[in-house]
Protein backbone atom coordinates (compact mmCIF):
# COMPACT_ATOMS: atom_id res chain seq x y z
CA UNK A 1 0.00 0.00 0.00
CA UNK A 2 1.20 3.69 -0.90
CA UNK A 3 0.62 4.86 2.81
CA UNK A 4 3.30 7.73 3.39
CA UNK A 5 1.55 9.03 -0.06
CA UNK A 6 -1.94 8.71 1.52
CA UNK A 7 -0.61 10.40 4.58
CA UNK A 8 0.96 13.14 3.19
CA UNK A 9 -1.84 13.58 0.76
CA UNK A 10 -4.43 13.60 3.83
CA UNK A 11 -2.29 15.79 5.62
CA UNK A 12 -1.69 18.14 2.87
CA UNK A 13 -5.47 18.30 2.22
CA UNK A 14 -5.76 19.23 5.93
CA UNK A 15 -3.62 22.08 6.07
CA UNK A 16 -4.99 23.74 3.08
CA UNK A 17 -8.63 23.58 4.63
CA UNK A 18 -7.08 25.01 7.95
CA UNK A 19 -5.03 27.35 6.59
CA UNK A 20 -6.51 30.95 7.18
CA UNK A 21 -8.20 32.82 4.35
CA UNK A 22 -5.19 35.49 3.88
CA UNK A 23 -3.70 32.48 1.96
CA UNK A 24 -5.68 32.78 -0.62
CA UNK A 25 -6.36 37.13 -0.24
CA UNK A 26 -5.63 39.07 -3.89
CA UNK A 27 -3.55 42.03 -3.89
CA UNK A 28 -4.69 45.49 -4.96
CA UNK A 29 -3.55 49.22 -3.98
CA UNK A 30 -5.29 52.08 -2.98
CA UNK A 31 -6.13 54.29 -6.28
CA UNK A 32 -6.96 57.40 -4.18
CA UNK A 33 -6.08 58.33 -0.77
CA UNK A 34 -8.22 56.61 1.50
CA UNK A 35 -9.88 55.67 4.57
CA UNK A 36 -9.45 52.07 6.71
CA UNK A 37 -12.89 51.56 8.64
CA UNK A 38 -12.99 48.95 11.40
CA UNK A 39 -17.07 48.33 10.01
CA UNK A 40 -18.15 48.51 6.40
CA UNK A 41 -20.00 52.27 6.78
CA UNK A 42 -18.77 55.46 6.42
CA UNK A 43 -19.23 56.85 10.10
CA UNK A 44 -17.34 53.71 11.51
CA UNK A 45 -13.85 54.22 13.11
CA UNK A 46 -11.47 55.28 11.75
CA UNK A 47 -8.45 52.94 12.22
CA UNK A 48 -5.73 54.37 9.55
CA UNK A 49 -5.88 57.02 6.55
CA UNK A 50 -4.28 55.20 3.71
CA UNK A 51 -2.20 57.40 1.02
CA UNK A 52 -2.62 56.39 -2.91
CA UNK A 53 -0.19 53.02 -4.46
CA UNK A 54 -0.51 51.69 -0.83
CA UNK A 55 -0.65 48.03 -1.43
CA UNK A 56 -3.38 45.55 0.15
CA UNK A 57 -4.75 42.07 0.27
CA UNK A 58 -8.20 41.78 -0.18
CA UNK A 59 -10.03 39.59 2.53
CA UNK A 60 -13.87 39.98 1.44
CA UNK A 61 -16.36 42.01 -0.48
CA UNK A 62 -19.69 43.19 1.02
CA UNK A 63 -21.40 45.41 -1.40
CA UNK A 64 -19.63 48.44 -1.89
CA UNK A 65 -16.89 47.89 0.68
CA UNK A 66 -14.05 45.45 0.74
CA UNK A 67 -12.34 43.72 3.92
CA UNK A 68 -8.34 44.43 3.50
CA UNK A 69 -5.31 43.81 5.36
CA UNK A 70 -2.71 46.54 5.43
CA UNK A 71 0.48 45.72 7.84
CA UNK A 72 -0.68 44.48 11.08
CA UNK A 73 -4.66 46.50 10.10
CA UNK A 74 -7.58 44.61 8.95
CA UNK A 75 -10.15 46.84 8.06
CA UNK A 76 -12.67 48.11 5.12
CA UNK A 77 -12.05 50.26 2.35
CA UNK A 78 -14.44 51.29 -0.48
CA UNK A 79 -14.05 49.23 -3.45
CA UNK A 80 -14.20 51.91 -5.98
CA UNK A 81 -11.15 53.61 -3.92
CA UNK A 82 -8.62 49.97 -4.70
CA UNK A 83 -6.78 48.85 -8.00
CA UNK A 84 -6.44 45.18 -8.65
CA UNK A 85 -2.99 45.05 -9.40
CA UNK A 86 -1.52 44.80 -12.90
CA UNK A 87 0.85 43.75 -15.36
CA UNK A 88 4.04 45.38 -15.86
CA UNK A 89 4.20 47.34 -18.59
CA UNK A 90 6.58 45.54 -21.58
CA UNK A 91 5.94 42.06 -19.90
CA UNK A 92 4.08 39.31 -22.22
CA UNK A 93 0.64 39.52 -20.11
CA UNK A 94 0.70 43.63 -20.45
CA UNK A 95 1.16 43.63 -24.67
CA UNK A 96 -1.50 40.47 -24.74
CA UNK A 97 -3.92 42.70 -22.61
CA UNK A 98 -3.31 45.31 -24.66
CA UNK A 99 -4.07 43.61 -27.80
CA UNK A 100 -7.31 41.83 -26.75
CA UNK A 101 -8.74 45.17 -25.13
CA UNK A 102 -7.12 47.84 -27.76
CA UNK A 103 -5.57 49.46 -25.09
CA UNK A 104 -1.74 49.56 -24.49
CA UNK A 105 0.69 51.85 -22.94
CA UNK A 106 -0.26 53.66 -19.63
CA UNK A 107 -2.86 55.50 -17.94
CA UNK A 108 -5.87 53.11 -20.25
CA UNK A 109 -6.52 51.04 -16.90
CA UNK A 110 -10.21 50.96 -16.32
CA UNK A 111 -11.86 49.87 -13.49
CA UNK A 112 -15.29 48.60 -12.03
CA UNK A 113 -17.01 47.56 -9.15
CA UNK A 114 -20.28 45.52 -9.27
CA UNK A 115 -22.44 46.59 -6.28
CA UNK A 116 -25.85 44.87 -6.06
CA UNK A 117 -28.28 47.78 -4.81
CA UNK A 118 -28.97 48.49 -0.88
CA UNK A 119 -28.44 46.27 2.32
CA UNK A 120 -29.85 45.92 4.98
CA UNK A 121 -27.26 48.39 7.13
CA UNK A 122 -28.49 51.43 4.75
CA UNK A 123 -32.27 50.39 4.71
CA UNK A 124 -31.35 50.63 8.46
CA UNK A 125 -30.01 54.04 8.54
CA UNK A 126 -32.40 55.08 5.90
CA UNK A 127 -34.06 58.70 6.84
CA UNK A 128 -36.91 60.63 5.18
CA UNK A 129 -35.58 63.64 3.40
CA UNK A 130 -39.00 66.08 1.95
CA UNK A 131 -35.47 68.19 0.28
CA UNK A 132 -34.66 65.32 -2.12
CA UNK A 133 -37.93 64.15 -2.93
CA UNK A 134 -38.94 67.85 -3.78
CA UNK A 135 -36.12 68.16 -5.88
CA UNK A 136 -36.82 64.59 -7.60
CA UNK A 137 -40.54 65.86 -8.06
CA UNK A 138 -39.02 68.86 -10.43
CA UNK A 139 -37.39 66.83 -13.27
CA UNK A 140 -40.83 65.60 -13.42
CA UNK A 141 -42.48 66.22 -16.81
CA UNK A 142 -46.20 65.41 -18.13
CA UNK A 143 -46.43 62.84 -21.18
CA UNK A 144 -46.99 65.49 -23.81
CA UNK A 145 -43.56 67.44 -23.18
CA UNK A 146 -41.93 63.71 -22.78
CA UNK A 147 -43.75 62.81 -26.08
CA UNK A 148 -42.54 66.12 -28.21
CA UNK A 149 -39.20 65.72 -26.53
CA UNK A 150 -38.54 62.38 -27.62
CA UNK A 151 -40.01 63.09 -31.23
CA UNK A 152 -37.79 66.15 -31.69
CA UNK A 153 -34.79 63.24 -31.34
CA UNK A 154 -35.99 61.07 -33.55
CA UNK A 155 -36.82 58.84 -31.49
CA UNK A 156 -40.06 56.74 -32.71
CA UNK A 157 -42.98 54.59 -30.42
CA UNK A 158 -43.25 51.04 -29.94
CA UNK A 159 -45.85 49.17 -28.70
CA UNK A 160 -44.71 46.96 -25.61
CA UNK A 161 -46.66 43.97 -24.06
CA UNK A 162 -46.23 43.73 -20.32
CA UNK A 163 -48.15 41.75 -17.67
CA UNK A 164 -49.91 43.31 -14.85
CA UNK A 165 -49.45 40.93 -11.71
CA UNK A 166 -52.23 42.17 -9.93
CA UNK A 167 -55.04 41.89 -12.74
CA UNK A 168 -53.01 38.95 -14.49
CA UNK A 169 -54.11 40.72 -17.96
CA UNK A 170 -52.03 41.46 -20.82
CA UNK A 171 -52.39 45.12 -22.22
CA UNK A 172 -49.67 47.22 -24.11
CA UNK A 173 -47.62 50.46 -22.81
CA UNK A 174 -45.97 52.86 -25.03
CA UNK A 175 -42.57 53.81 -24.93
CA UNK A 176 -39.84 55.51 -26.86
CA UNK A 177 -36.33 54.19 -28.40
Amino acid sequence: MNTPRRTSAALLAAVLLCAPVTIFAREASVGKPSVLYAEPFKDAVVLQKLSAATTVKILQRKGGWSKVQHQQNEGWVRTLDLRLGKAAEGSVVADTFGLATGRSGSGNVVATTGIRGLDEEDLKSANFNAEQISLAESFRIDAPVAESSAASAGLQTHSVQYFDAETETTGTNNRHD
